[in-house]
């Protein structure tokens, strides 16, 4: 069962679930100027409510879906600084293990540089958007590893800093992301 607010814990029915992220969807935060490609707008409730194309953004957004195996990928949201200096934040950060090699995976991979923004559907079926407004930098390690046991993989890393806590949003939200297209 998926727990969506504090008050879905509770001694009687405790809200729990399997940990991990099944499913990866990335596209470009910014364009090469500078402006955002998707923005999201929220609701009085600080809940986004609805998504659309930035009106500086003259191009199409595309959406690498990534699916990935059990217990390789995980996400953080951290809140660092102070309130009282008000210079709180968040640090998130991303981790995505890539087992194999192909050159089509190579390939994109190399595509991706500049800042990104990452939309998770962890294992209870929630959707969370990381790196919002100013984009998550990918770093890519690739290894052969040394022994039968070790890793053969692509392991992406991707960290930034954002002024929000990742928000959780609904399916629907993100099917109008992979959906969205510039007017001609």
């Amino acid at each position: 069962m998926a727990c969506g607010y504090m008050s879905d814990y509770n001694h009687n029915d405790f809200c729990d679930g399997v940990g991990g992220v099944e499913k990866w969807y990335v596209f470009s935060t910014r364009d090469e100027e500078g402006n955002l490609n998707v923005e999201f707008e929220f609701d009085s409730e600080n809940l986004v409510a609805s998504v659309s194309l930035s009106t500086n953004f003259d191009g199409e957004v595309d959406v690498y879906e990534w699916i990935v195996e059990q217990e390789t990928s995980t996400l953080t949201d951290t809140a660092v600084g102070e309130r009282t200096a008000k210079s709180r934040s968040r640090e998130q950060q991303a981790t995505v293990v890539f087992h194999g090699d192909s050159d089509v995976l190579t390939a994109e991979i190399d595509k991706m540089t500049g800042r990104y923004t990452l939309i998770a559907k962890d294992n209870r079926g929630l959707y969370r958007v990381m790196f919002m407004t100013n984009g998550g930098q990918i770093l890519d390690e690739f290894t052969t590893g040394t022994t039968f046991d070790e890793q053969y993989a692509h392991t992406l890393t991707i960290s930034g800093k954002e002024v929000k806590k990742a928000p959780i949003i609904s399916q629907e939200i993100l099917e109008a992301i992979l959906g969205l297209e510039h007017p001609e």
